[in-house]
C-alpha cells in the first residue's frame, strides 16, 4: 500500500521521462525543471542513433553538441542506395553547406548519447533529476496542474505540481490515453542486429538496400560497431533469426554478409514496433506531447545524376523513409535500371 507525501511546486516545469535535451536547455535559461526519468542507468536500444543533418545543426544551435564528443560517434555525409533487384548501388552526398562543404549528421550509440544528455542537464542548477515512475498525471477542472510519482524503494506515492508539464515517455507511453484518443497504429518492426569491424561500401555513408519486402538500414555507429535494422512489415517474424538467415542475408551486399552472419549466431536479434500515431490535439491545457506524432523530415541528396529527396517520417521514436527522385537528361543506362526498379 502506497502513501502519499505532498510536495511543493519544485518547477516551472516538469519533464516526464525521455527528453534530458530540453531540460539541458532550458536549464542554460535557468528555469525550474524537474525532469523525471523511468531509470537513470545507461539506456540500451536499437533506434535513435542517426542524426541528420539538420537535427546535427539544430543540436549545435541548442548549444549540446559537446554531447556526441567522447562517445565515439561517427559522422555520416550520405547514403549509398543498394537495389537487390538490378544489383546497382547509388553513392548519395548531403548538400553542401555556404562554405562549399558536405554537410554532417552524426550516429553513436543511443544510451551513450542519452547519458551524455542527462549529464549536461543535471550540470545546471535549475535542473533537478529524479529517477522515478510517473503514476498519472493531477488534474485541476481540464488543467493539468502536475504528476504523482514513486521513487524505487520507497513505499510513498510523491506529488509535484508546476504550471506546465511536458509528457515525453515514448512510443510506450503509459500517459498517453489520458491525453488523446487515437489508436496507435503497428504496421511493421525495426529487427536490429550490432555487426563488428564491419568493412563501409563507402567511407561515412550510411546505407539503404532496396530488399523485399522492405528495405534495410545499415550505419556505422562506433569505430568497432554497425548497426544493421531489418524493416518486417505485419507481425513480427516468430523464428526471427532464420527469416533474417533465409531471406535477408542473401540480399545484402556481400562485404555486408559475413558480419552480419556472424552477428546472427553471437547476439539475440532485437524488435522494436514502428508506432504510427497522427498528431491530435490534447484536450487539456497545462501539458504538452512531445516525441509521439508524426512529423516529416525532407533531406535532399545529390549525385551527378539524379536529384534524389528522402522524406524521413518521424512516428514516435521510429524513421520511415520515402524516396522521391528525379531524373537528369543524360542520365546514363545503369542509373536508369536502378530507377525502372525503385
Amino acid at each position: 500500500m502506497f502513501m502519499y507525501c505532498s510536495t511543493a511546486c519544485l518547477a516551472d516545469l516538469i519533464h516526464l521521462c525521455v527528453g534530458a535535451s530540453l531540460a539541458a536547455v532550458l536549464g542554460q535559461d535557468g528555469r525550474r525543471v524537474l525532469l523525471v526519468e523511468k531509470d537513470l542507468k545507461e539506456p540500451d536500444r536499437i533506434l535513435g542513433e542517426l542524426l541528420q543533418p539538420g537535427g546535427y545543426q539544430a543540436l549545435s544551435q541548442l548549444h549540446l553538441a559537446d554531447c556526441l564528443d567522447g562517445i565515439e560517434s561517427e559522422a555520416i555525409q550520405g547514403y549509398v542506395v543498394h537495389d537487390y533487384a538490378s544489383k546497382s548501388n547509388v553513392v548519395l552526398h548531403y548538400p553542401k553547406d555556404s562554405h562549399g562543404q558536405i554537410t554532417e549528421g552524426r550516429a553513436f550509440h543511443h544510451g551513450r548519447f542519452v547519458s551524455r544528455l542527462r549529464q549536461m542537464a543535471s550540470c545546471h542548477k535549475s535542473v533537478t533529476v529524479i529517477e522515478g515512475t510517473v503514476t498519472k498525471l493531477l488534474y485541476d477542472g481540464n488543467c493539468i496542474v502536475g504528476v504523482e510519482y514513486t521513487t524505487s524503494g520507497v513505499f510513498c506515492k510523491k506529488v509535484v505540481k508546476a504550471p506546465l508539464t511536458i509528457v515525453a515517455d515514448g512510443c510506450f507511453s503509459k500517459l498517453r490515453k489520458a491525453l488523446v484518443t487515437e489508436a496507435v497504429c503497428v504496421p511493421s518492426y525495426f529487427s536490429g542486429l550490432l555487426l563488428e569491424d564491419c568493412p563501409q561500401f563507402q567511407w561515412n555513408h550510411a546505407e539503404i538496400v532496396l530488399g523485399d519486402p522492405s528495405p534495410i538500414l545499415v550505419y556505422k555507429i562506433s569505430p568497432k560497431h554497425t548497426r544493421v535494422l531489418v524493416d518486417t512489415p505485419g507481425l513480427l517474424q516468430k523464428d526471427i533469426k532464420g527469416y533474417m538467415l533465409e531471406k535477408i542475408l542473401p540480399q545484402l551486399p556481400a562485404h555486408l554478409r559475413d558480419s552480419f552472419r556472424a552477428a546472427l549466431y553471437s547476439e539475440r536479434v532485437r524488435s522494436m514496433p514502428n508506432s504510427f500515431l497522427p498528431a491530435s490535439h490534447a484536450e487539456k491545457t497545462g501539458v504538452i506531447l512531445l516525441g509521439l506524432y508524426t512529423t516529416s523530415i525532407p533531406i535532399q541528396l545529390i549525385t551527378q545524376d539524379i536529384s534524389i529527396t528522402l522524406v524521413i517520417n518521424c512516428y514516435g521514436n521510429e524513421y520511415f523513409f520515402a524516396v522521391e527522385m528525379e531524373k537528369k537528361a543524360d542520365i546514363k543506362s545503369d542509373k536508369a535500371a536502378f530507377l525502372g526498379a525503385v
